[in-house]
């Protein structure tokens, strides 16, 4: 199950037929899929050039135009949206505030606010929540 799908913004029945059929239905076969024609259609043409196939192009391009119309625009995406930028915005806040807590003082000529973001930028999903949690919820305190 895809995560729009867990989330209820869309069903796998939404997802048009043909695109199924021809990228496959899970993640890691559209992948794998995406990748094996590449090295295909680049080897089919003496390696001049890195290539797709136009029948996947097109149906990778149909893929994203789906996606965007039916679930990043969509207002439960939206409502989510604002909730992560929050997130982000309070820890670089945080992390500026105390940048020695987390970020490394290199490269020397980048500034602190640079740092700062790619730290941010190279958190996973996870990581980000769990150090939000970390730093801005309430601990609990033992009962004595």
């Amino acid at each position: 199950m895809s995560p729009p799908t867990r989330a209820g913004i869309i069903r796998d029945e939404d997802v048009p037929a043909h695109l199924v059929r021809t990228l496959g239905k899970w993640h890691a076969t559209r992948i794998d899929r995406m990748v094996m024609d590449v090295v295909e259609a680049s080897l089919a043409n003496g390696l001049e050039r890195i290539a797709m196939s136009d029948r996947i192009m097109k149906a990778v391009k149909e893929l994203r135009d789906f996606l965007y119309e039916k679930v990043y625009f969509s207002p439960e995406a939206r409502e989510e949206l604002a909730k992560t930028e929050k997130i982000i915005r309070d820890l670089y806040a945080r992390v500026l505030e105390r940048p020695d807590d987390h970020v490394k003082p290199y490269p020397p000529g980048d500034s602190i606010e640079v740092r700062a973001a790619d730290f941010i930028a190279g958190m996973t999903d996870s990581y980000a929540l769990a150090l939000y949690e970390k730093l801005f919820f309430p601990h609990a305190w033992p009962i004595v």
